[in-house]
């Protein structure tokens, strides 16, 4: 190994929710685990408009961690989820399913949280106790023995007992690894955002099961809902290029 060589116990490549959970886990729970963050983007909060829909068993793991009180302060409890079904030109909207309840007195089946709100807490938990190797360009994977390491462009080659792939479903390390997955193309495509409505939500959320797919509106803090649409990539892209004042009829019309 040269003298830009870095060792550590783990390497995680992914800056996101699970990367930075993950790396959180190793430094609460083992003792001088020397861990490196890598991500070929700055470590900082997202302009993201997404949120996530936490289960309560993330929560426990979030609130084990320290990070759960940070986050609270955003998240939003759903108290019942209600689904509906209904074809192309119906004019009822039948529910076929919908429950409510609590996991336990006092603790909701779910929360959603803004994803700015999740990454914000994990990065603040983390300051200085793992290294953050960012912007950071991979170039290859390194296989030697017990060790496996990373050669990036600047120069440094990062080497551990383990490397972590958390770096999405597009992920470059799994390639590099050789690891192969099988795609299958859905015609689908996806529109996320925040919306905002006049009637309070109640923790109420909605899935509406439509002929392109799911359409569901999920609460957050305040008047506001995560709002996931699935569409044929053709009605996503014509959606796109609409003005707010018409996609927002066209909401109100499918909700």
């Amino acid at each position: 190994m040269s003298d830009n060589t870095q060792r550590y116990d783990v390497i995680i490549v992914g800056g996101g929710p699970v990367g930075l959970a993950l790396a959180l886990s190793l430094t609460r729970f083992v003792d001088g685990a020397r861990v490196a963050l890598v991500d070929r983007r700055d470590f900082a909060v997202p302009r993201d408009q997404r949120a996530s829909a936490l289960a309560a068993g993330v929560r426990r793991v979030f609130e084990t961690l320290g990070v759960w009180d940070a986050i609270a302060q955003d998240a939003e409890p759903v108290r019942a989820m209600k689904i509906t079904d209904s074809g192309t030109g119906d004019i009822a909207r039948p529910l076929f399913l919908g429950f409510a309840g609590e996991v336990a007195p006092g603790e909701a089946f779910a929360h959603m949280v803004p994803n700015t709100a999740m990454i914000a807490a994990l990065l603040g938990a983390l300051a200085d106790k793992v290294d953050f190797v960012a912007p950071a360009e991979i170039l290859g994977l390194i296989g030697d023995g017990a060790k496996a390491g990373l050669s990036l462009k600047d120069g440094r080659v990062l080497v551990a007992p383990l490397i972590v792939g958390a770096d999405g479903q597009q992920s470059a390390l799994r390639g590099m690894a050789g690891i192969k997955t099988v795609a299958h193309a859905y015609g689908q495509a996806g529109i996320v955002t925040t919306i905002s409505h006049a009637l309070a939500h109640e923790g109420v959320a909605y899935e509406h099961f439509r002929p392109a797919g799911p359409f569901a509106s999920l609460p957050l803090r305040g008047r506001r809902s995560s709002l996931v649409w699935t569409e044929t990539p053709e009605m996503a892209a014509r959606y796109q290029q609409m003005s707010l004042e018409d996609v927002g009829e066209v909401i109100e019309a499918v909700m």
